[in-house]
């Protein structure tokens, strides 16, 4: 559950991001990756599965929302938005076989 979770809240982190950079295309930000891994998954410690799937869902769909909303111009004023889906792509291919188990459990 604690993959959930981790996906859960760097979708999330992703989808704020993404309302950052666009009015603050230039804005950077570093992340203590471990330190933020592990926020996300103790602020999701109580949920049981059908809530942390549930939390999962939202986050997928504020990400896709924000996704959405972008243009070309924006991935040309700020590198950061590609950078973002290509990490979110490859954050659930690292996971995905974590995933596929627990879906046929």
């Amino acid at each position: 559950m604690d993959v959930v979770a981790h996906l859960a809240g760097w979708d999330q982190e992703a989808a704020r991001r993404f309302h950052v950079l666009r009015e603050h295309p230039e804005h950077s930000v570093s992340y203590d990756v471990d330190a933020a891994n592990a926020r996300w998954v103790a602020a999701r410690d109580d949920l049981d599965w059908d809530a942390a799937c549930a939390d999962l869902d939202q986050a997928q769909a504020l990400l896709q929302q924000a996704a959405a909303t972008l243009s070309e111009e924006m991935f040309q004023a700020s590198p950061a938005f590609g950078e973002w889906l290509a990490g979110r792509t490859a954050d659930y291919h690292t996971h995905a076989a974590q995933l596929e188990e627990w879906i046929r459990a």
